[in-house]
């Protein structure tokens, strides 16, 4: 697992933070983020988690991407983490994660039966948190909190 950096800009990052107020979490599609994320990565997001942690002048954001690998006919999470200590913006994809539940196997020929109809932009899988918004101490599944907290760890001083 590794930090692959990535330039943010401080308007992106202004935007990211009213879509999730720090202490919360915020369920996304991919389409909402298009401010944030290069085309070519956008084009296989299904949906996304945004969380939102911090106090004072640190700050910790993740944006957890669920997006379609095509070659491994599975769903993959992509944490980018945001870290904002003191005014300075550090970021990254978190890259070949190993946290239970990072990657979906749906069953059979599924990913490649609908992956041209759209209908995989709306599938609800495994790993998505059932409620679309909420307090941090909320956030579920086990995989998404996997997520933040390898995130935390890469972009935090």
């Amino acid at each position: 697992m590794h930090l692959d950096p990535f330039p943010i800009s401080s308007g992106d990052y202004q935007k990211l933070q009213a879509f999730c107020p720090v202490n919360t979490y915020r369920v996304v599609k991919g389409t909402e983020l298009p401010f944030l994320l290069p085309r070519s990565l956008g084009d296989k997001v299904v949906g996304a988690v945004i969380v939102g942690s911090g106090a004072g002048v640190d700050r910790v954001y993740m944006v957890n991407l669920h997006r379609r690998d095509a070659k491994a006919g599975a769903l993959d999470q992509q944490p980018l983490a945001i870290a904002e200590h003191n005014g300075k913006l550090i970021a990254g994809f978190i890259q070949h994660g190993d946290w239970a539940g990072r990657t979906v196997q749906p069953a059979g020929d599924f990913v490649a039966a609908v992956e041209g109809s759209g209908i995989l932009n709306c599938y609800p899988y495994v790993g998505m948190p059932q409620k679309e918004s909420g307090d941090i101490q909320e956030l579920e599944p086990d995989s998404q909190r996997a997520a933040f907290w390898n995130s935390a760890r890469f972009v935090l001083p």
